[in-house]
This record gives C-alpha cells, structure tokens and sequence, in this order.
C-alpha cells in the first residue's frame, strides 16, 4: 500500500513537468512594452497583535510614456505606525525614475 501511495504521489508531483512553454503571449502586458500604469499597494503589519502594534503602508505607483522610447515614473508610500502609546504617519521614500528602452534592439544591441 505504501508503494501505490509513494507512487502516486510522484506522478502528481511530476505532472507539472510534462507543461511547455508557448511561443505566443496573448495574456497580459509584455516586459517590454512601454506602458502608463498606475497602482495602488496596500499592506497591513501587525507586529505585535496582543500589544496592538501596526504599521501601515499604501503605494501609489505610476508611470507615464512620454513616448515610444522613454516613460517616467513615481512612487509615493504613505505611512502609518500605531501603537497604546504614540501614533504616527508619514510619508516614506518617494522613488522617481526614468526609463528609455529600445525594444527594437534587444536582439543583440542595448535596451
């Protein structure tokens, strides 16, 4: 019995290799298009649950296409740590970026 159970469980563990790769990526939004986004991250920390002790964050992201070539981007964290004793918010790191890629060369040259 123990052989049936170990050998079942290693044709269900080794059913993922028989997967390929597809050459066409119809789904989402590929690496290297230049696209405007904007997202919004939300995260919860709960340090210490019975002390009521948190630390909060939200992330704007956005990036914006100037054209094909180069885009612009900022992220904003807005931040907040609550405890019995003292509350705080703040506005964390703020990232900027700019960014020129030329898909065109990517076949050898610099992207």
């Amino acid at each position: 019995m123990r052989k049936y159970v170990l050998g079942m469980m290693l044709v269900f563990c080794a059913l993922p290799l028989t997967a390929q790769l597809q050459r066409k990526y119809d789904y989402g939004v590929m690496p290297t298009e230049n696209i405007t986004s904007f997202e919004v991250n939300p995260v919860l920390n709960v340090l210490d649950d019975s002390a009521g002790i948190s630390s909060t964050q939200l992330t704007a992201k956005m990036y914006h296409v100037i054209n094909n070539a180069w885009n612009w981007g900022i992220e904003l964290p807005l931040v907040r740590y609550e405890s019995p004793e003292k509350s705080v918010s703040g506005l964390g790191d703020v990232m900027t970026a700019l960014n020129w890629m030329h898909p065109e060369s990517l076949n050898g040259g610099f992207g």
